[in-house]
């Protein structure tokens, strides 16, 4: 068994520098992150394949039945591959809110992501010592541009509402994310749905290694949105780039990327992003809106 863990540790090894180099403006403890991957990892993995084996039972679905040369009910099929799909997202998004919302390193916007990522990355590593133990290393190999890349970009979609949730919404978790859990679901859902449908062809690796690809370019889109929402970057500094801009600039002058933040207020004083409806400059203290109250 050693081997398996040494090459399912190196495939999450890889996929969580990915993430954390992401991690521009105030970096997150890498002790913080592998405790929130492992434990998220087991948090959510071990639920939801309980559950995943129940309904296989339920349903009467057996993975050697897409072995065999009968074809398989479509519906069986479509079923089971959206109960997979709404039950693993749906515990990878609770167990990570379970995680971040008392969390006191989940201070930007990024790190939502950063986070709901590497909770997504453990599970799909607990997952992969299953596959390699059966299948070998040959799939793990697959799995890692397939599989692993899909749960991390999955990841970012709701890890998105978890960010807004914090700071946006007020900490009301459950109910922002949510509706961010239902495209990741059905998204997971249809990838699963070709992969039964199409066991034995060339064409689902393909299938997988695009939907695969689109889904983390969508991931790296993202955070690098919320890269410009962090408090830590200094006005006109590029997120994406790092070029460093004008006070004023909205837009980066190397790459053209667009730097005014959406969920902080920048005081006209010193520069400070401070969380967005402050009344205060969390630095100076100077007036951010015309509003009574004390400055803390």
């Amino acid at each position: 068994m050693a081997p398996v863990y040494i090459s399912v540790g190196f495939s999450a090894a890889i996929w969580l520098y990915l993430i954390y180099r992401n991690d521009r403006f105030e970096p997150e403890p890498v002790r913080w992150l592998l405790f929130v991957g492992i434990a998220g990892g087991l948090l959510s993995g071990l639920p939801a394949a309980l559950l995943n084996s129940f309904a296989a039972i339920g349903l009467g679905f057996r993975m050697d039945m897409l072995a065999g040369e009968s074809a398989v009910d479509f519906r069986l099929l479509l079923l089971f591959s959206l109960f997979v799909g709404f039950n693993e997202e749906f515990f990878k998004a609770m167990v990570s809110i379970l995680l971040l919302r008392k969390l006191r390193e989940f201070n930007e916007p990024v790190d939502g992501l950063i986070y709901s990522m590497t909770v997504a990355l453990g599970f799909a590593a607990f997952e992969n010592i299953e596959y390699t133990v059966n299948g070998g290393l040959g799939v793990l190999i697959v799995r890692s541009f397939t599989a692993v890349p899909l749960h991390v970009g999955l990841a970012s979609i709701w890890g998105t509402g978890i960010a807004r949730a914090k700071f946006y919404k007020g900490g009301s978790y459950v109910k922002t994310v949510i509706p961010y859990v239902i495209p990741a679901a059905l998204l997971h859902a249809l990838y699963n749905l070709y992969q039964f449908m199409n066991p034995d062809s060339p064409f689902a690796l393909i299938f997988a290694l695009m939907f695969s690809f689109i889904v983390i370019m969508y991931a790296s889109k993202k955070l690098r949105f919320f890269l410009r929402e962090s408090p830590f970057r200094k006005a006109g500094v590029c997120p994406v780039c790092g070029t460093e801009n004008s006070f004023w600039a909205r837009y980066c002058k190397k790459c053209g990327s667009y730097l005014v933040s959406d969920f902080f207020t920048l005081c006209e004083s010193c520069g400070t992003r401070n969380r967005s409806g402050a009344k205060y400059c969390r630095h100076c203290c100077e007036h951010i809106e015309k509003a009574g109250g004390v400055c803390q």
